[in-house]
């Protein structure tokens, strides 16, 4: 009678064990689906720079996780301005947010008319400044 009850209690130790397994293996595998599904998230937004007189005078609409602000060739959002740097910012989406971040200019980036001095998180509308240059950044509608 002994030895049939240490069985019995081996075989449920065994079954409580494959059960804990099974679920780690299944919340495992959600997540990781989870993370794959976010890494390739497909991310959109637009820069429209405004006028002296709060015109718009060029939209650009980017489908990418970091786009560049500057003087230089190589930036997406290319500026031709002496105020703005060769690379002057830089914005990132990073943990289901949009960033924005100088990238050490020599004038510094403003965000509605506030200078930043560290990443900070961008919304829609909001009013990026570099150099002489004023930006609208907006993800709605993309």
């Amino acid at each position: 009678m002994g030895t049939l009850l240490l069985i019995f209690r081996i075989i449920e130790a065994i079954l409580i064990y494959a059960f804990f397994i099974g679920v780690l293996l299944l919340l495992y595998k959600s997540i990781r689906n989870d993370l794959i599904f976010v890494q390739e998230k497909t991310v959109g937004a637009s820069f429209t720079r405004l006028d002296n007189e709060d015109e718009a005078t060029r939209k650009q609409i980017f489908q990418k996780h970091i786009i560049t602000i500057g003087r230089s060739n190589d930036c997406d959002v290319f500026i031709d301005n002496p105020t703005v740097s060769s690379e002057h910012a830089k914005v990132s989406y990073n943990q289901g947010k949009w960033w924005l971040e100088d990238t050490n200019s020599t004038n510094g980036t403003l965000l509605n008319d506030l200078i930043i001095d560290q990443p900070t998180v961008l919304i829609d509308l909001d009013e990026i400044t570099v150099g002489d240059q004023r930006i609208i950044f907006n993800t709605e509608n993309l």
